[in-house]
């Protein structure tokens, strides 16, 4: 576009405390979510131009940003490329914080669709215990499920558990 964001987004990159910059209309914003609705035109609008992203990473709040600047009924956007179970629940928890619906069903569904590895198992298993009682119970529980039935089809006995958890390791 010709028009100029008019709101950047500080977001945390990894541990070492440097930020991402992410920049954005404050107006497609709005259109797409009640909360940035309020945040900047609501009767307690915040006047600011620079806003700081907590309880996030710079990767999920950038899907988010993709999410809404997708081309109106196109089917330009999708999450196929996010694999990791944690990055897949960073961007549900944003489109819940938001209130933004449709990315809201393209994660359950992304979540409900992950595919159960070998590799990726144990992982997958520890990212659904760190969510288990909190307000994503439910995605919790279905992980939970998910990697024991992953066990089970794939499992014949303990030596095969063992073998599974020596591998994650390596």
């Amino acid at each position: 576009s010709d028009i100029q964001p008019d709101v950047s987004f500080l977001v945390m990159v990894g541990e070492g405390g440097d930020c991402k910059s992410i920049r954005a209309h404050k107006f497609l914003l709005a259109g797409c979510s009640p909360v940035f609705r309020g945040q900047f035109f609501g009767p307690m609008r915040d006047t600011g131009t620079v806003f700081e992203i907590k309880n996030t990473t710079a990767e999920a709040f950038g899907a988010m940003i993709r999410y809404i600047y997708r081309s109106p009924g196109a089917t330009t956007f999708t999450l196929a490329a996010i694999s990791c179970p944690q990055e897949l629940i960073e961007v549900h928890e944003l489109a819940n914080r938001y209130q933004i619906l449709g990315l809201k069903e393209m994660t359950d569904c992304a979540l409900d669709n992950l595919v159960i590895t070998r590799d990726n198992m144990i992982f997958t298993a520890s990212i659904a215990e760190k969510y288990k009682n909190t307000e994503f119970e439910e995605i919790s529980k279905k992980l939970q499920i998910r990697c024991l039935k992953f066990l089970y089809d794939t499992t014949s006995g303990a030596h095969d558990m063992v073998a599974l958890i020596q591998k994650t390791k390596e």
